[in-house]
Formats: structure tokens, C-alpha cells, sequence
């Protein structure tokens, strides 16, 4: 097993940043727990005082390794109460928490904070390209020196784990160390994001929380720390609000488009002081209508726009 261990300045800001949160990031031999194992685990630790972040990164030289990674791992993350990653729920966590149930280990589990899931509705919002972290380095204007993927760094490593080829080594190290470095860069979009979510009302800031869709029904809600108790009910539209939260109601109308795509939408002449906005899709359906979703394609600045009906 190798450890690495740099130091290295915190040059973004973010309000989202946590001294008791650790960014976390792994590297495997594939897509399945059930087949593939991890061969490095990168985490990062922020001191908000000095602006520095520590960066380590546990390397099994060989399969036989994880064991011991996954208790090191187990061993940093003590005492931390959230643990940051990039699309962590949906493949870092659930994968590490497969291989260490293979040794007995069990896994400290502390809160997760996943910025993918975050930022998911969010690339029209954002302006972003796509939504994978370099997307986000982008956005942020981060040039990573690396410039291989997971699946090139799968090689390096198999290169290196036989030949002890240093090169090899030296790249896929390169590949996460730039993926932790760049992480508290990329979490701070999330500042930007919320700036983007947030609508006015008189003076009174709501936060776009979620929404649902369930078949002719569109819900929405926003949080506040300045609400006011608000209840009012229309032929399409329904609100209710107190002092921390905004709940809407939309009733969708459906059409199809001339090559047969569906169409969720409203009409914009029900949505009175709104009725003069632009709304995203416009140009693409008939006057006076709003979509919402046309097909698979989601228009969530419609739907957080709406909030300030």
C-alpha cells in the first residue's frame, strides 16, 4: 500500500464549505463491486482558517490491498460528520460499502452531501455543457493538467499493479489527485446555483426546493425564511405559503408537437401577472403556451419562474 499526502491552498470560497466534512473520491477496476475492486481512495480535508486543504490518497498496489485501504479510509473518516462527493450516492458509496462487507469492515457512514444530485436539473440553469465534474471545472474556468479518463486510468493502473511501470502510476495518481484538488472548486457552483433558484417576491427571497410531476399535476416547492401565511386557490393554479415554505400547484394541459413529441404545458394567459414573461421553449410551440416538459426534456427554469406567480 502507498500513501500520499499534499498540501495545498483552498483558493475558492463557498458557504457550503464544512471543517467537519471530508471530500471523497475513488478510483476502481471497474463499473461492479461484485467484480472489480477499489484501488485508490482520495479524500480531502478543508481548514477554513488557514485556506489550506490536506490531500490523501490511499493506493492498494495489488487486489489483496483494499482491505487494508477501506480500514485506513474508515480510520480518517472518524469524526467527520458529512462526507462530499461527486455522484457518491449513486456509484462511490454504495461500491465501497459492497467491498468492505466482502471483509467485515464496517464502513463509518456519515451524513451525504452529493453535489451531483445537487446540480442534476441544473445544466440549462447553469449554462454547463454536460454534468461531470470537468463540465463544472469548466464553468468555474479550471484547467486540470490531467487528461484521462476513468476507464484510461483503469489500464495505467493494471500497467502499473504488473510492471511497476512509473509512468503509469504517475498518471492515474495524476487523474484523482486533479478530481480532489478541483472538488471544494467545483462545490462552490452550488453558491452560484442558489443565486439562480432563488426568486423575489416583494422584496421577500424564496429558494427553489424541489418539484414533482405526477400525471396532469405539477407541485413546487420553495423554502423561506420570510414567508407569510398566503392561501390561494385559481382555476389552474393553487398556493399556499406560511412562514418558512411555498407550496404551488399547477394543473398541466398535454399536447403533441408536429413530429408527435409530448407536450406538458400551460397556458400562459392563466398565469396572470407572468402572462407577459419569456419562458424557456417558447419559440418552439404556438403563442401563449408554456412548456414544461416536452418528451423527456425537462424546462426547470419555467418551473422555478412559475414561483413568483
Amino acid at each position: 500500500m502507498k500513501i500520499l499526502e499534499y498540501d495545498e491552498k483552498l483558493t475558492f470560497k463557498s458557504k457550503y464549505y464544512d471543517e467537519e466534512a471530508v471530500f471523497l473520491d475513488i478510483e476502481t477496476t471497474g463499473l461492479s463491486p461484485m467484480r472489480s475492486f477499489i484501488y485508490l481512495i482520495g479524500l480531502v480535508f478543508i481548514d477554513l482558517k488557514r485556506r489550506t486543504m490536506h490531500i490523501t490518497q490511499l493506493i492498494a498496489e495489488n487486489k489483496d490491498e483494499e482491505e487494508e485501504i477501506l480500514k485506513l479510509m474508515n480510520e480518517r473518516l472518524e469524526g467527520y460528520k458529512t462526507v462530499v462527493t461527486y455522484n457518491g450516492n449513486s456509484f462511490d458509496l454504495p461500491f465501497i460499502s459492497k467491498r468492505a462487507e466482502r471483509y467485515g469492515i464496517d464502513v463509518t457512514e456519515p451524513k451525504s452531501f452529493d453535489m451531483y444530485e445537487k446540480l442534476r436539473l441544473h445544466k440549462d440553469t447553469l449554462n454547463l455543457d454536460g454534468l461531470k465534474q470537468k463540465n463544472i471545472e469548466k464553468k468555474l474556468g479550471i484547467t486540470r493538467e490531467d487528461r484521462y479518463n476513468g476507464g484510461e486510468c483503469i489500464s495505467f493502473y493494471k500497467d502499473y499493479a504488473k510492471n511497476k511501470n512509473q509512468e503509469s502510476f504517475d498518471r492515474f495518481v495524476l487523474h484523482n489527485y486533479d478530481d480532489l484538488l478541483y472538488m471544494p472548486a467545483t462545490m462552490s457552483i452550488l453558491d452560484l446555483l442558489d443565486e439562480k433558484i432563488t426568486i423575489d417576491i416583494d422584496g421577500r427571497k424564496y429558494k427553489f426546493d424541489k418539484h414533482s410531476i405526477k400525471k396532469d399535476l405539477l407541485m413546487i416547492d420553495f423554502t423561506t425564511d420570510m414567508g407569510i401565511n398566503t392561501y390561494v386557490e385559481e382555476a389552474d393554479y393553487f398556493i399556499e405559503e406560511n412562514e418558512s415554505q411555498r407550496h404551488l400547484e399547477f394543473t398541466l394541459k398535454t399536447g403533441y408537437m408536429k413530429d408527435a413529441r409530448k407536450v406538458k404545458y400551460l397556458d400562459k394567459s392563466s398565469l396572470g401577472r407572468l402572462e407577459g414573461e419569456d419562458f424557456d421553449g417558447e419559440d418552439s410551440l404556438e403563442d401563449g403556451i408554456v412548456p414544461i416538459r416536452i418528451q423527456n426534456k425537462l424546462f426547470i427554469r419555467n418551473i422555478i419562474k412559475l414561483g413568483s406567480i
